[in-house]
């Protein structure tokens, strides 16, 4: 670059370069220089002898169709970053299928009307047979052991005493 000038302008007025060409590496050159110094070595070995001892030079000595990460393009890192998308993308949505028919499984047997009845029935039971609470008292409670299913879960498990001691502390944080 000349004095004064910025990095910007000189790039600016250099030679635009085909894009759609295609230049060898280094490390292609050298691939492709032993292969052909190898055919010709072979194919001169063949000559002399009139036999040829091995048809497979181009299987050994050419380097593999597999693209690698220095001479893929653009476009071919762009579709493999896009089939990772796809697979990712489907695991997602196979997951979200199988958490949505697990979801609706446990809501039919959750909301089941027999089941549903059954604990409203022990839990309205339990509340009639304590004395210490009022018919407001025990209406309330059962709202609020109906409306939160772990509570309910709760109630269900412990014993007079703890179920007493529970809907007590319902009431209070109400």
């Amino acid at each position: 670059m000349e004095s004064g000038e910025t990095c910007g302008s000189v790039i600016g007025r250099m030679k635009k370069v085909d894009k759609t060409r295609r230049t060898w590496s280094a490390r292609e050159e050298e691939v492709l220089i032993t292969a052909l110094k190898d055919v010709i070595t072979k194919d001169t070995d063949a000559c002399n002898t009139s036999v040829a001892e091995d048809d497979s030079i181009s299987e050994t000595h050419t380097p593999s169709s597999k693209p690698n990460a220095a001479t893929t393009s653009k476009k071919i890192k762009r579709k493999q970053l896009n089939e990772v998308d796809d697979a990712i993308v489907a695991a997602i949505n196979n997951l979200t299928d199988i958490t949505k028919v697990t979801m609706n499984d446990l809501v039919k047997q959750l909301a089941a009307p027999d089941i549903l009845s059954d604990a409203q029935d022990v839990v309205l039971e339990a509340l009639r047979g304590m004395n210490e609470l009022s018919e407001d008292e025990q209406v309330i409670a059962a709202q609020l052991l109906f409306n939160n299913h772990n509570n309910l879960a709760l109630f269900k498990r412990l014993n007079d005493r703890g179920k007493l001691s529970l809907v007590r502390r319902l009431l209070r944080s109400e």
